[in-house]
């Protein structure tokens, strides 16, 4: 409920169960050694200002599922550098990103482009990058207007026929694995595109500006 667990000063990690629909207002505000948080697909709400001032959260896992971040929700997490918003969030909240002073890279995955509350992602790093679904990327240039500049498409990227689970932007570099000999005729040479575009520089690949597949070379 409302301002549950505020200034809760000991507490350091959570992880919500399963059964939790709702997170709510100010639940977790002022929780200032609070690090890491994980928030199940199972909740569809995060109250106004629910982590409001945890000014040290670092990791924060928003799970598919997840519908609304409120107001001022995460306002001043400031250690927080990324962050990838689920498919599923509808609306987020103005102030929701506010003053988290280091935040330089958010990766959106929704295809129907989520309403955005004004100053969402103000006072963030100067530098920060918006990734959005490439396809969509039209749509967010409207929608998000207030945050055109820092907009960027993104990738998808295949390996071996797994997709990766993260959106790429033009000319962000990949450590790829080696991986095992086919057998002893035919040894590992390398990774090559299968489809889309790139470079490699050894095991590093450089993304381009489509979404791309990369297979092993033998």
């Amino acid at each position: 409920g409302k301002c549950a667990f505020s200034n809760c000063s000991n507490l350091e990690n959570l992880s919500l169960g399963y059964g939790i629909k709702d997170i709510g207002d100010s639940a977790f505000s002022g929780c200032d050694s609070l690090t890491s948080v994980e928030i199940p697909g199972t909740v569809k709400n995060i109250g106004d200002s629910a982590f409001y001032s945890c000014n040290s959260l670092n990791t924060l896992t928003l799970n598919d599922g997840i519908e609304t971040i409120g107001n001022s929700a995460f306002y001043g997490c400031s250690p927080l550098t990324s962050l990838e918003i689920p498919e599923s969030v509808t609306s987020i909240g103005s102030k929701a990103f506010y003053h988290c002073g280091f935040l330089s890279r958010v990766t959106v995955f929704a295809t129907l482009v989520p309403n955005l509350g004004s100053d969402a992602f103000d006072y963030t790093e100067p530098n920060l990058v918006l990734v959005v679904p490439a396809n969509y990327f039209k749509k967010y240039d409207l929608g998000w207007e207030e945050y055109s500049d820092q907009l960027r498409p993104g990738y998808t990227l295949t390996v071996a026929g797994e997709p990766v689970g993260t959106l790429y932007v033009e000319g962000d570099k990949i450590n790829l694995p080696d991986v095992a000999d086919k057998d002893a005729c035919h040894p590992f040479a390398g990774w090559k595109v299968e489809s889309g575009e790139g470079s490699f520089r050894g095991n590093t690949f450089t993304m381009g500006n489509s979404n791309t597949a990369l297979v092993a070379s033998y």
